[in-house]
């Protein structure tokens, strides 16, 4: 958590700061110059959402496909050992809103599937992870 804090306490020193006019991402922040390029384009996480109930957080993965992924917040975040919590690219579709409901354990997902303004509720069952796989018949 402490390194996501950091990550932003960044970000909104970029806003603050001047950059260089090269294609560089260089700040000057209190005499020192700071190379934001590594942050800005090299992060392939983002939506970060925690759980605090269910001790989870939740977030989104971006590479080749954009998967949602589970850290366990009882343990050290480690963002490269989180767990996809579904088999679905969500680069494909828009996703509005995660929530969590404490009554069934179950993740909620407001989204457009097909981008046709059609809203979709999607129910998923993070209990359904075993071994880092998900299993969409809970098995």
């Amino acid at each position: 958590m402490f390194k996501i804090l950091t990550v932003l306490t960044i970000l909104i020193v970029l806003i603050g700061c001047e950059a260089q006019k090269n294609d560089s991402l260089f700040v000057e922040f209190k005499g020192r110059k700071i190379d934001l390029k590594p942050y800005i384009e090299g992060f392939p996480y983002r939506g970060f959402t925690p759980f605090y109930e269910a001790g989870t957080l939740y977030y989104y993965h971006q590479d080749s496909t954009t998967m949602l992924k589970e850290l366990d917040l009882s343990s050290k975040v480690d963002l490269r050992k989180g767990v996809a919590v579904s088999d679905i690219d969500l680069s494909k579709r828009n996703v509005w809103e995660i929530r969590y409901r404490k009554t069934d354990n179950y993740l909620y997902l407001i989204g457009d599937e097909k981008n046709d303004e059609v809203i979709n509720l999607y129910c998923l069952n993070p209990a359904t992870i075993k071994d880092g796989v998900y299993n969409k018949k809970g098995n």
